[in-house]
């Protein structure tokens, strides 16, 4: 258990470090996930660190800190429950932006052909008929109903020898989401998609619901 001195003049910084392992678990326990818990923390330690100047004399820094993530951990639950809520176009207009860019997820079914077994997942990789994204049906999404992104299941766009579809996307500067799962758990039209970017020049991760 680390031991932190009780002053007003602490070192909000070491102290962020020396606890952030606790606060995450605690965080990670209340929200129900460690993914979802490592953001309810992200959103913590910024409001501890916004808060510090202008607290005072904090004579206990550790429970100071443990009531800003149990508060935080608090609001992202009741946030989560609101985007949970949104079944209807106009729940979701409610929340997000009228005019916020559709994506577009194309199920094949695809994805439940994965494998952890080496040998069958080589060979899955390594098949050249794969159900693709015609560049016709991209260029129609990205320049007639001028979606953010698509994102299919296969690790590439389209089966054909230059993949043309995917040549287009990059060239033109738009992005997709390969290797996406689990489209068979959301309904056809509604879902909500978060992007997390992480770090920049590595892949993001999008999370359907």
């Amino acid at each position: 258990m680390s031991v932190v001195p009780e002053s007003a003049a602490f070192d909000i910084e070491r102290l962020l470090v020396a606890m952030r392992p606790r606060l995450h678990r605690y965080c990670a326990r209340m929200v129900g996930s460690v993914i979802d818990g490592e953001d309810a923390l992200q959103d913590a330690l910024i409001k501890a660190v916004e808060a510090q100047a202008a607290a005072g004399a904090i004579g206990n820094p550790e429970g100071w800190l443990f009531r800003i993530a149990h508060n935080t951990a608090l609001d992202f639950l009741r946030r989560l429950r609101r985007l949970a809520a949104t079944d209807t176009l106009a729940d979701i207009e409610s929340v997000f932006a009228p005019d916020s860019p559709s994506v577009v997820m194309v199920r094949s079914d695809w994805s439940k052909k994965w494998t952890t077994d080496p040998v069958k997942a080589k060979a899955l990789a390594a098949d050249p008929v794969f159900p693709g994204v015609s560049l016709k049906a991209i260029q129609y999404l990205h320049q007639k109903r001028h979606i953010l992104f698509h994102g299919h299941e296969p690790l590439d766009t389209d089966a054909t020898p230059t993949l043309e579809g995917e040549a287009w996307l990059m060239h033109n500067h738009f992005t997709q989401a390969e290797g996406v799962a689990n489209l068979d758990q959301v309904p056809e039209a509604g879902a909500l998609f978060e992007l997390d970017v992480g770090v920049v020049g590595l892949p993001p991760r999008a999370f359907g619901g």
